[in-house]
């Protein structure tokens, strides 16, 4: 019995001929032995990922998981890195993929469904707004009108 790399769920057969693909019921992912990892590559990849989101379209969001490793699910003990060869995470030791529900949609070439927000996918508050400009104090056309300065002592001396 063969356990989710996810969700830790019991794997079932997927529906691809003559291929041992294993999928997930509750995350949507799907595991392939390293023979029929080839499966999941190219346009023969995209035809794999169409059958299984058909049956396998997986009820668990994503991000429930997000940041936990992943363990081979043939190999006890093993975490699963990124493959080099295509999508998915490939096992070290026996060249098994686990490819996730997200990667398969993206291979089925379906939109991929939206991850649920988290506190740091939130947008950003907008800045505050520059403050108003002050308003110019213009006093009213009927205002009396303070009267003219009185010229210095010395300016009317000098004029004379």
């Amino acid at each position: 019995m063969t356990s989710c790399p996810v969700c830790r769920l019991l794997l079932e057969p997927a529906p691809i001929p003559e291929a041992a693909i294993l999928a997930c019921r509750s995350c949507g992912g799907a595991w392939a032995a390293a023979q029929d990892s080839r499966r999941f590559q190219g346009e023969e990849g995209a035809v794999a990922a169409r059958l299984i989101r058909e049956r396998f379209a997986g009820v668990a969001a994503a991000a429930s998981y997000e940041g936990l490793p992943r363990f081979c699910p043939a190999c006890p003990g093993v975490v699963l890195a990124l493959s080099a060869q295509g999508p998915g995470l490939a096992c070290p030791r026996c060249g098994g993929v686990w490819v996730e529900s997200r990667d398969l949609a993206a291979m089925a070439r379906e939109e991929p469904p939206a991850p649920e927000p988290t506190q740091d996918s939130l947008p950003a508050a907008p800045p505050p707004a520059p403050p108003a400009p002050e308003p110019s104090v213009t006093p009213p056309a009927d205002a009396p009108r303070e009267p003219p300065a009185a010229p210095e002592e010395e300016d009317v001396l000098a004029e004379l």
